[in-house]
Protein backbone atom coordinates (compact mmCIF):
# COMPACT_ATOMS: atom_id res chain seq x y z
CA UNK A 1 0.00 0.00 0.00
CA UNK A 2 1.58 3.35 -1.11
CA UNK A 3 -0.43 5.63 1.48
CA UNK A 4 1.56 6.62 4.51
CA UNK A 5 -1.64 5.97 6.90
CA UNK A 6 -0.36 6.56 10.12
CA UNK A 7 1.77 9.50 9.36
CA UNK A 8 -1.70 10.92 7.66
CA UNK A 9 -3.37 9.85 10.74
CA UNK A 10 -0.86 11.77 13.31
CA UNK A 11 -1.35 15.06 10.92
CA UNK A 12 -4.54 14.68 10.98
CA UNK A 13 -5.07 14.45 14.77
CA UNK A 14 -2.60 16.96 15.44
CA UNK A 15 -4.67 19.59 13.22
CA UNK A 16 -7.94 18.84 14.94
CA UNK A 17 -6.07 19.22 18.57
CA UNK A 18 -4.76 22.46 17.79
CA UNK A 19 -8.18 23.75 16.39
CA UNK A 20 -9.45 22.78 19.63
CA UNK A 21 -7.41 24.24 21.75
CA UNK A 22 -5.82 20.83 23.27
CA UNK A 23 -2.12 22.22 22.59
CA UNK A 24 -1.03 20.22 26.10
CA UNK A 25 -1.17 16.96 24.52
CA UNK A 26 0.46 14.75 22.29
CA UNK A 27 -0.02 11.17 20.52
CA UNK A 28 1.90 8.30 19.63
CA UNK A 29 1.20 5.89 17.31
CA UNK A 30 2.38 2.50 16.94
CA UNK A 31 2.17 -0.86 16.01
CA UNK A 32 1.26 -4.05 18.82
CA UNK A 33 4.56 -5.00 18.54
CA UNK A 34 6.12 -1.70 19.28
CA UNK A 35 3.93 -0.84 21.32
CA UNK A 36 4.22 -3.90 23.86
CA UNK A 37 7.87 -3.23 24.38
CA UNK A 38 7.08 0.53 26.12
CA UNK A 39 8.14 1.14 29.08
CA UNK A 40 7.10 4.24 30.43
CA UNK A 41 4.16 6.90 29.53
CA UNK A 42 3.70 9.89 29.49
CA UNK A 43 0.29 11.80 31.55
CA UNK A 44 -0.72 13.97 28.53
CA UNK A 45 0.14 11.30 25.65
CA UNK A 46 -2.58 9.55 24.01
CA UNK A 47 -1.48 6.30 23.00
CA UNK A 48 -2.52 5.27 19.77
CA UNK A 49 -2.12 1.25 18.68
CA UNK A 50 -2.69 0.25 15.30
CA UNK A 51 -3.20 -3.07 13.80
CA UNK A 52 -3.26 -3.70 10.21
CA UNK A 53 -5.84 -6.50 9.42
CA UNK A 54 -5.28 -9.13 6.53
CA UNK A 55 -6.32 -6.86 3.24
CA UNK A 56 -8.48 -8.30 0.28
CA UNK A 57 -6.95 -7.12 -3.07
CA UNK A 58 -9.00 -7.03 -6.36
CA UNK A 59 -7.92 -5.49 -9.98
CA UNK A 60 -6.04 -2.52 -8.81
CA UNK A 61 -7.84 -1.96 -5.53
CA UNK A 62 -6.93 -2.80 -2.18
CA UNK A 63 -9.18 -2.93 0.98
CA UNK A 64 -7.47 -2.81 3.56
CA UNK A 65 -9.38 -2.39 7.41
CA UNK A 66 -7.21 -1.82 10.41
CA UNK A 67 -8.15 -1.85 14.09
CA UNK A 68 -7.05 1.52 16.34
CA UNK A 69 -6.96 1.02 19.84
CA UNK A 70 -6.34 4.76 21.58
CA UNK A 71 -5.66 4.78 25.29
CA UNK A 72 -6.57 7.92 26.71
CA UNK A 73 -4.95 10.28 28.65
CA UNK A 74 -3.93 9.55 31.95
CA UNK A 75 -7.06 9.78 34.60
CA UNK A 76 -9.36 11.21 32.00
CA UNK A 77 -10.78 10.14 28.15
CA UNK A 78 -13.05 13.70 28.03
CA UNK A 79 -9.84 15.18 25.28
CA UNK A 80 -9.28 11.74 23.32
CA UNK A 81 -13.01 11.80 22.99
CA UNK A 82 -13.74 14.83 21.51
CA UNK A 83 -10.40 14.29 19.00
CA UNK A 84 -11.44 10.92 17.88
CA UNK A 85 -15.34 12.26 17.80
CA UNK A 86 -14.36 15.18 15.57
CA UNK A 87 -11.72 12.90 13.16
CA UNK A 88 -14.27 10.24 12.41
CA UNK A 89 -17.18 12.51 11.37
CA UNK A 90 -14.90 14.59 9.57
CA UNK A 91 -12.78 11.99 8.06
CA UNK A 92 -15.90 9.21 7.37
CA UNK A 93 -16.08 8.97 3.64
CA UNK A 94 -12.91 11.30 2.84
CA UNK A 95 -11.01 11.10 0.05
CA UNK A 96 -6.95 11.53 -0.17
CA UNK A 97 -4.58 11.39 -3.31
CA UNK A 98 -0.96 11.53 -3.00
CA UNK A 99 0.76 11.23 -6.20
CA UNK A 100 -1.50 8.40 -8.41
CA UNK A 101 -3.03 6.67 -5.12
CA UNK A 102 -6.64 7.34 -4.37
CA UNK A 103 -7.58 6.58 -0.88
CA UNK A 104 -11.29 6.62 0.84
CA UNK A 105 -11.61 6.39 4.23
CA UNK A 106 -14.44 4.90 6.54
CA UNK A 107 -14.75 4.77 10.22
CA UNK A 108 -16.61 4.21 12.80
CA UNK A 109 -17.84 6.19 15.87
CA UNK A 110 -15.14 5.89 18.82
CA UNK A 111 -16.64 3.17 21.59
CA UNK A 112 -15.21 3.02 24.98
CA UNK A 113 -14.09 -0.79 25.46
CA UNK A 114 -13.22 -0.19 29.47
CA UNK A 115 -12.20 2.45 31.80
CA UNK A 116 -9.93 2.57 35.21
CA UNK A 117 -6.99 0.86 33.54
CA UNK A 118 -4.11 1.04 35.59
CA UNK A 119 -1.18 2.39 33.36
CA UNK A 120 1.62 3.48 35.57
CA UNK A 121 0.55 5.95 38.80
CA UNK A 122 -2.79 6.71 36.84
CA UNK A 123 -6.08 5.55 34.83
CA UNK A 124 -6.63 5.63 31.96
CA UNK A 125 -9.66 4.31 29.30
CA UNK A 126 -9.39 2.53 26.33
CA UNK A 127 -11.60 3.17 22.88
CA UNK A 128 -11.89 1.10 19.49
CA UNK A 129 -12.24 2.46 16.11
CA UNK A 130 -12.69 0.20 13.14
CA UNK A 131 -11.39 1.89 10.06
CA UNK A 132 -11.30 0.76 6.33
CA UNK A 133 -9.36 2.09 3.53
CA UNK A 134 -10.18 1.41 0.31
CA UNK A 135 -6.79 2.34 -1.59
CA UNK A 136 -6.86 2.22 -5.47
CA UNK A 137 -3.73 2.73 -7.67
CA UNK A 138 -3.85 4.85 -10.71
CA UNK A 139 -7.64 5.46 -10.80
CA UNK A 140 -9.40 8.77 -10.16
CA UNK A 141 -13.25 9.60 -9.08
CA UNK A 142 -15.48 12.35 -9.40
CA UNK A 143 -14.77 16.09 -7.25
CA UNK A 144 -15.41 19.86 -7.18
CA UNK A 145 -18.76 18.67 -7.78
CA UNK A 146 -21.05 22.02 -7.55
CA UNK A 147 -24.52 22.89 -8.29
CA UNK A 148 -24.48 26.89 -9.39
CA UNK A 149 -21.12 27.66 -7.68
CA UNK A 150 -22.09 26.21 -4.61
CA UNK A 151 -20.08 23.09 -3.16
CA UNK A 152 -22.23 19.70 -2.81
CA UNK A 153 -21.69 16.42 -0.50
CA UNK A 154 -22.63 13.54 -2.64
CA UNK A 155 -23.59 10.34 -0.62
CA UNK A 156 -23.91 8.78 -4.67
CA UNK A 157 -23.09 9.95 -7.86
CA UNK A 158 -23.93 8.19 -11.44
CA UNK A 159 -23.82 9.71 -14.74
CA UNK A 160 -25.08 8.54 -18.18
CA UNK A 161 -24.76 9.28 -21.42
CA UNK A 162 -27.08 7.66 -23.93
CA UNK A 163 -27.61 7.89 -28.12
CA UNK A 164 -30.28 7.28 -30.57
CA UNK A 165 -28.77 6.80 -33.80
CA UNK A 166 -30.06 6.79 -37.64
CA UNK A 167 -29.00 3.64 -39.38
CA UNK A 168 -29.52 3.28 -42.85
CA UNK A 169 -28.10 0.74 -45.18
CA UNK A 170 -25.85 1.76 -48.14
CA UNK A 171 -25.31 0.37 -51.11
CA UNK A 172 -23.32 -2.77 -51.96
CA UNK A 173 -22.44 -2.57 -47.86
CA UNK A 174 -23.68 -6.08 -46.12
CA UNK A 175 -23.28 -4.60 -42.15
CA UNK A 176 -25.43 -0.69 -42.35
CA UNK A 177 -23.88 2.54 -41.31
CA UNK A 178 -25.39 4.62 -38.41
CA UNK A 179 -24.80 8.20 -37.22
CA UNK A 180 -25.94 10.13 -34.18
CA UNK A 181 -29.41 10.89 -34.35
CA UNK A 182 -30.20 12.26 -30.45
CA UNK A 183 -28.03 11.82 -27.59
CA UNK A 184 -28.81 13.19 -23.85
CA UNK A 185 -26.55 12.99 -20.64
CA UNK A 186 -28.18 12.54 -16.88
CA UNK A 187 -26.45 12.77 -14.06
CA UNK A 188 -28.19 11.50 -10.43
CA UNK A 189 -26.55 12.16 -7.16
CA UNK A 190 -28.08 11.76 -3.56
CA UNK A 191 -26.72 14.48 -0.44
CA UNK A 192 -28.04 15.20 2.77
CA UNK A 193 -31.00 17.31 2.80
CA UNK A 194 -29.20 20.97 4.52
CA UNK A 195 -30.36 24.56 3.92
CA UNK A 196 -29.85 26.64 0.92
CA UNK A 197 -30.44 28.49 -2.25
CA UNK A 198 -30.04 24.67 -3.71
CA UNK A 199 -33.19 23.63 -1.19
CA UNK A 200 -34.90 26.60 -1.83
CA UNK A 201 -35.23 26.33 -5.78
CA UNK A 202 -36.28 22.60 -5.71
CA UNK A 203 -38.80 23.31 -2.76
CA UNK A 204 -40.17 26.19 -5.25
CA UNK A 205 -40.40 23.43 -7.97
CA UNK A 206 -42.35 20.75 -5.65
CA UNK A 207 -44.72 23.08 -4.47
CA UNK A 208 -45.53 24.62 -7.86
CA UNK A 209 -44.46 28.49 -7.23
CA UNK A 210 -41.55 28.04 -10.20
CA UNK A 211 -41.99 26.08 -13.60
CA UNK A 212 -39.79 23.54 -12.89
CA UNK A 213 -37.85 24.78 -16.41
CA UNK A 214 -34.83 26.64 -14.63
CA UNK A 215 -31.67 25.78 -15.59
CA UNK A 216 -29.32 24.46 -12.69
CA UNK A 217 -25.42 25.20 -13.75
CA UNK A 218 -23.60 21.68 -12.81
CA UNK A 219 -19.84 21.80 -12.69
CA UNK A 220 -17.39 18.81 -11.49
CA UNK A 221 -13.82 16.75 -12.21
CA UNK A 222 -13.05 13.93 -13.25
CA UNK A 223 -9.31 13.54 -12.65
CA UNK A 224 -8.20 16.68 -14.35
CA UNK A 225 -10.65 17.41 -17.04
CA UNK A 226 -13.22 20.05 -15.82
CA UNK A 227 -17.28 19.69 -16.68
CA UNK A 228 -20.13 22.04 -16.87
CA UNK A 229 -23.49 22.02 -18.07
CA UNK A 230 -26.51 23.65 -17.67
CA UNK A 231 -29.08 21.25 -16.93
CA UNK A 232 -33.05 20.83 -16.13
CA UNK A 233 -33.85 19.18 -12.77
CA UNK A 234 -35.89 15.83 -13.75
CA UNK A 235 -36.37 14.14 -10.70
CA UNK A 236 -36.35 14.71 -7.12
CA UNK A 237 -36.99 12.27 -3.68
CA UNK A 238 -36.81 13.17 -0.28
CA UNK A 239 -35.80 9.98 1.36
CA UNK A 240 -35.49 10.10 5.58
CA UNK A 241 -35.63 7.23 7.88
CA UNK A 242 -35.11 6.67 11.92
CA UNK A 243 -31.27 4.90 11.11
CA UNK A 244 -29.89 7.57 7.82
CA UNK A 245 -29.03 11.21 7.33
CA UNK A 246 -32.34 12.84 5.70
CA UNK A 247 -31.20 12.57 2.09
CA UNK A 248 -32.32 14.26 -1.31
CA UNK A 249 -32.07 12.40 -4.63
CA UNK A 250 -31.86 14.52 -7.64
CA UNK A 251 -32.15 13.59 -11.33
CA UNK A 252 -30.70 16.00 -14.08
CA UNK A 253 -30.81 16.37 -17.52
CA UNK A 254 -29.30 18.48 -20.04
Amino acid sequence: MNFDYEAYLLSKLTAIQEDQGLSDFNFEIETEQAFIKRKDYDPNTIYIIIKYLADNKQFNATQQPIQLLILTEQNSLDVSKIIFDKFTQDYNWKVEIQGTTYVKQQYSQPVVLSNFNPVAYGYRSVMYVSTTLYVLEGFIDVTDFKIDTKSIELINFSLNYSMTTNTQQKQGENIASSVKNVSSLTITISTPIVSGTLLTNISNTLSGSYSGNQNYTITYKIGTSSFSYNMKLTSCQIITAPNQVPSLQLGFMK
